[in-house]
Order: structure tokens, then sequence, then C-alpha cells
């Protein structure tokens, strides 16, 4: 279509191919742009265009299923909470799109700070993936309090350390 190409136009076409073809399934994706300019300029006002055509080549290698979904690094929020989140299923066609919806997801818990996700194509066949959920949460945190006596009995020895979860509250909330 009769739109200006530029270096940042040839990107965003590569970057959305991409996705497109990740949501999909296809992990391997090779896509190849080929400028043809063309000798003929068109003066439009002040200034020249150059016409160019674009061909558009696209490789793709294997197709991957989600073996397993593994998640990592979560010491407060329960695995099933964090699963309820994620829209990928085991043993169906991996979709891009839906990890990073799935990411999104995660982050409105309210102990999750960062989410990172590994596609790992380790141990299976050229076909499966596993995909890890590395998990990072608030600092886990509570009060401790210890009491003890001297062997005299004449001193109780008070120890006590805080955290930032509590039963007091949790984060920087009191209740």
């Amino acid at each position: 279509h009769n739109t200006i190409y530029t270096k940042e136009k040839k990107i965003s076409v590569n970057g959305l191919l991409e996705l497109l073809f990740k949501s999909y399934g296809f992990l391997d994706v090779m896509i190849f742009l080929k400028e043809d300019f063309k000798e003929q300029n068109i003066n439009t006002d002040d200034h020249f265009v150059q016409l160019v055509n674009v061909s558009i080549k696209i490789e793709v290698n294997n197709r991957y299923f989600v073996n397993k979904i593994i998640i990592r690094g979560n010491e407060i929020t329960q695995d099933f909470v964090i699963r309820a989140c994620i829209d990928q299923k085991e043993h169906e066609w991996l979709n891009y799109n839906v990890l990073l919806n799935s990411k999104d997801n995660i982050l409105t818990n309210k102990y999750v700070t960062k989410v990172h996700i590994i596609i790992s194509r380790k141990h299976y066949s050229n076909s499966y993936v596993d995909v890890v959920f590395e998990i990072k949460e608030l600092e886990r945190h509570s009060i401790d309090a210890r009491f003890s006596l001297t062997p005299n009995r004449k001193k109780i020895i008070v120890t006590m350390y805080t955290w930032l979860n509590n039963f007091f509250g949790t984060g920087s909330h009191v209740y």
C-alpha cells in the first residue's frame, strides 16, 4: 500500500509477523524482507519519493507443544493460585501471546513483583517444550519473638525479629 517505508516500518513489520507466528507455536521463524527500490522518483510537493516493493519470505521450522508448565520462586503464593492465572495449558500448542497475557495476569497478584518466562527445549523431542514461569515476590516477612530465662532465673532475655508481612498486617498496611 502507498505508505512511507522507513527502517522503523521494516522493524515493525518484522516484529508483527514474528509475534503472529509465535502465537501459533512457531518459535524459530526466520523472516526475510527484500526491498526492491524502483528507479522512478515521484515529486510530491517539496521532495522526491522513491518507490519500493517489499517481498517477504518466511521460513518456519517446528511447531511446539507445551509439555510441562513449571513455576519457580513462589514462596508466598501457592502454585494453584499462579496456575489459575495461566491461560496456556499443558499438551496444547504453544501460544506466545497467551504466555504474555498470563504474565500480566500473574502480576495482578499483590505479592508478585516480577515474572520472567523461559521456554526450555531440553530433554524432549523436537516438538515439545517446557514453559517456566520464574516468579519474584515481595520478600517474606514476619515477627519472631523468643523468651528465655538466665540459668539463675533472675533475668528474662527477649529476642525479637520483625519482618514486613506479620500478624499486624501485610505490606505497609496494619490491621
